[in-house]
């Protein structure tokens, strides 16, 4: 099991990168959620206020995708997990260097 950026294991664990990532739970619970939507709009333009995350802290989505590059090997095969990461890095993405230049620009952005 996994406890990644939500607490001790004990309550939250997941199961896999993958199961991280696809939890909707809220990872940064101490963030307003009109603040999580200007940031958001900082962090990436309008096409970042597209999807249910536009109220969640985007240093959610850079930590939910950096797990699915670190920890999934199938994120480079599997059509649904390129559909997510797509997601969580809001930018299309078609390749290996797209997608460490997608989480740089991010993760610069919301560090």
């Amino acid at each position: 099991m996994l406890a990644l950026a939500g607490g001790p294991p004990s309550r939250r664990p997941f199961a896999s990168a993958r199961a991280y990532a696809q939890d909707r739970g809220n990872k940064c619970p101490g963030s307003a959620p009109v603040r999580n939507l200007i940031l958001n709009l900082r962090a990436g333009g309008l096409w970042t206020l597209r999807g249910p995350d536009r109220w969640r802290h985007p240093r959610q989505r850079a930590l939910e995708a950096l797990a699915l590059l670190l920890w999934e090997p199938a994120v480079f095969v599997d059509p649904a997990l390129l559909r997510l990461l797509t997601t969580k890095l809001k930018r299309p993405l078609h390749g290996a260097e797209d997608w460490i230049g997608a989480y740089r620009t991010l993760w610069g952005k919301v560090r």
